[in-house]
């Protein structure tokens, strides 16, 4: 039986990677459908696979901007504390919108329930399309997720990923999801061929052990969480590193390193220096100027001058 676990998994790697891309970035996500249950499940899975973050539910954990705003605060002056994301359930989110003009972050649920009596397809979306234009005014970029029929679109507002963009959130889907696929055919094949070479084998039992849902699903959410955890500490290690060189220069001790120089010291391939800065910025709000060479000479140099006590 596919269940909705299954859908957001087989959703393909394009959409995925676009919505991974704007969780890590923390841009703000609107989720939108005609079930209310289905809608609060994909917002808090998707939370809860950026498990570096403290997961908020607006209208339960805090009410109001200035609870929020005191909740912020400690992000802006201790690095090492959790970054929030916060899920608005469909029951909050006309409250949220007049209430917030910072969306940084958000999980936003938007419900109508489909009823031909009550509302048709164009009163759901005359209303989404308010909802989106309310939304515009507040944030320049958003991703809009829409669920209906088992079929979910995405779609970014205000800004476009080229491909070349989204080369780690690729690379994360593949692992994730295409390396379990395949592991778990082999292994229902292995299966088969075993349960072939019985007779009278009840058809039950036979489904039931070449049911391999919950290993899979268990196994790609898991991957999911390994993945973007070991980028997230990667990006930690680079941002140490570069706050290390800031503080030299600031000290009037001219440093630079390589990018590369710093990849070999944080041993991470997955993502490129510059998407690990760019998490970077958006994570802990920190520009870097002047401490990072991309020559390739500058490496050379780097390797050099590391060979010297």
């Amino acid at each position: 039986m596919t269940t909705f676990d299954d859908i957001v998994f087989n959703i393909g790697e394009e959409k995925f990677s676009l919505i991974l891309k704007c969780l890590l970035d923390r841009i703000p996500i609107l989720i939108a459908g005609t079930n209310k249950e289905e809608v609060e499940y994909l917002a808090n899975f998707l939370a809860d696979l950026m498990n570096f973050r403290t997961k908020l539910i607006f209208y339960t954990d805090f009410i109001s901007e200035t609870e929020l705003d005191v909740l912020l605060q400690e992000e802006d002056t201790n690095y090492d504390t959790n970054r929030y994301i916060i899920v608005c359930p469909n029951d909050a989110i006309h409250k949220a919108l007049r209430m917030f003009a910072d969306f940084k972050s958000w999980i936003l649920c938007y419900h109508i329930l489909f009823d031909e009596s009550k509302i048709n397809q164009d009163g759901f979306n005359a209303r989404l399309s308010f909802i989106l234009n309310v939304m515009r005014n507040k944030t320049d970029n958003f991703l809009l997720v829409e669920n209906s029929e088992n079929n979910i679109s995405v779609n970014m507002v205000g800004l476009k990923y080229k491909n070349v963009d989204l080369k780690f959130e690729r690379l994360i889907y593949s692992k994730a999801v295409k390396f379990v696929d395949n592991s778990i055919s082999r292994m229902r094949r292995i299966f088969e061929q075993r349960l072939a070479l019985l007779k009278n084998f009840s058809k039950e039992l036979r489904e039931e052990l070449l049911d391999f849902n919950f290993e899979e699903l268990n196994l790609k959410r898991n991957i999911f969480k390994i993945q973007i955890l070991e980028f997230y500490n990667a990006a930690r290690r680079v941002f140490s590193i570069l706050n290390k060189i800031s503080i030299l220069n600031s000290l009037n001790v001219k440093t630079e390193l390589s990018d590369q120089t710093i990849l070999d010291t944080i041993s991470y391939s997955n993502a490129s220096f510059f998407r690990l800065t760019q998490f970077i910025r958006a994570e802990w709000g920190e520009i870097f100027y002047g401490e990072i060479e991309t020559e390739s000479m500058k490496y050379k140099e780097d390797v050099i001058e590391s060979l010297w006590g």
